[in-house]
């Protein structure tokens, strides 16, 4: 029998290793991202505010800036994709946790 996964399921795992302590936790957040991709499940701004946050919560701003600017580019196709309040308050999140010199100027 085979078992279907719903974008819930998904959300639901993406946010245990997002939250998690797990130094690897943002990156395999994503890595369920993109299986939902592949898989052909319909992403939407929950999919991605998770795996921003994930990488905001490790202080990661480069690859939480990447994903928001993922979103801004892909909204207009998709504008259930379209990046929210949270979609922006987490990449400030992760810039005031980096160590970049540059944090405060982006």
């Amino acid at each position: 029998k085979h078992l279907s996964i719903s974008e819930i399921t998904f959300h639901v795992m993406m946010n245990v290793y997002g939250k998690s302590r797990n130094v690897d936790g943002a990156t395999r957040a994503e890595a369920l991202l993109r299986s939902m991709q592949s898989d052909g499940l319909s992403l939407n701004a929950t999919s991605y505010n998770i795996c921003i946050d994930a990488y905001a919560r490790r202080g990661d701003s480069k690859k939480a800036k990447s994903l928001l600017d993922e979103m801004i580019a892909i909204s207009e196709v998709h504008t259930e994709c379209r990046p929210t309040i949270h979609s922006f308050a987490a990449v400030v999140n992760a810039l005031a946790k980096s160590e970049a010199e540059d944090s405060v100027d982006q």
